[in-house]
């Protein structure tokens, strides 16, 4: 019997049997499940006999995932894709930067940082802050917990985007003792009240507090989370307007700065620059980082 020759062992090898095949992965798995499920018992067990432990694990790994995601949301939206607002590549994300400190690069910023740069930055021309701020809604007799943002007066001047219905914060309500106001997405608009025109002025309450109805932002409003169904004033008292150690908000600006494009680049007229640096009217020790959106 003559020895076969190598193309037919080459088929043989790239076209098995279908139940050798099937052999062979079942062995495989059996084999990868005699590992791993007894070190899933293990850990299962050990996390059982340390429960504040397991509880400090389990809470570290919520807080972590969750600080993420909202770190990659804001990331994804002002950096990554575009916004659908007016001159979206004209607005800038800041952030603080510690290099000294051995802190890594974060895309937070401060009440006192806002004001600061407010106060100081001539090369903005709007300003504004946010941060999430999720609240229970009475939706049908049954709290329901709605996301929503807290924001500065200015964010809707500087979007650009007026309101479907009634108006948007003005300065004054961004001040403590007239910040119970609310500005519902077009969505929860037509979900509590069926679209009713007449809604401005009536009471909503937000996680038991009661918040005065002022504006509706048109079905196509979208910044940042498309999830988020209201906005209401952010508002600092004296002392926190000056505090720069709680970076818990995000800041964003426009500025009208010109940049230097090769002719013919297409480049519009707002800052679009991809170069670091302090912003002009701020020191440089105090580290401040641009990131343009798009960039």
């Amino acid at each position: 019997m003559g020895v076969p020759d190598r193309s037919s062992v080459l088929r043989l090898d790239c076209f098995p049997c279908p139940h050798c095949a099937n052999s062979r992965v079942s062995s495989a798995y059996y084999s990868l499940g005699h590992r791993v499920i007894p070190a899933i018992r293990y850990a299962i067990r050990s996390l059982l006999k340390e429960k504040s432990f397991a509880f400090t694990v389990v809470l570290t790994l919520a807080v972590c995932i969750a600080a993420n995601t909202a770190t990659f949301a804001i990331v994804n939206s002002v950096l990554l894709r575009p916004l659908p607002v007016p001159d979206a590549n004209g607005i800038l994300l800041m952030s603080n930067r510690y290099p000294k400190a051995g802190v890594v690069d974060f895309y937070f910023s401060s009440a006192g940082d806002y004001y600061d740069r407010r106060a100081n930055v001539t090369a903005f021309q709007e300003q504004a802050m946010f941060r999430f701020a999720d609240q229970a809604i009475g939706i049908n007799d049954t709290p329901e917990q709605v996301p929503g943002m807290a924001t500065t007066p200015s964010l809707f001047r500087l979007l650009g985007i007026p309101p479907a219905l009634g108006r948007t914060f003005n300065d004054a309500e961004g001040e403590i003792g007239d910040e119970q106001k609310v500005i519902l997405s077009y969505g929860l608009w037509r979900r509590l009240y069926g679209a009713s025109p007449d809604i401005l002025g009536r009471e909503l309450r937000l996680s038991g507090r009661p918040y005065t109805i002022v504006g509706v932002m048109p079905v196509s409003f979208s910044f940042i989370k498309p999830e988020v169904r209201f906005w209401i004033p952010l508002a600092f008292s004296a002392q926190e307007k000056t505090a720069h150690h709680s970076n818990n908000y995000y800041s964003i600006g426009t500025t009208e700065v010109e940049c230097h494009h090769p002719a013919g680049s297409g480049a519009g007229r707002r800052h679009q620059c991809a170069q670091p640096g302090p912003f002009p009217g701020i020191p440089r020790d105090h580290h401040q980082r641009r990131v343009p959106h798009g960039s």
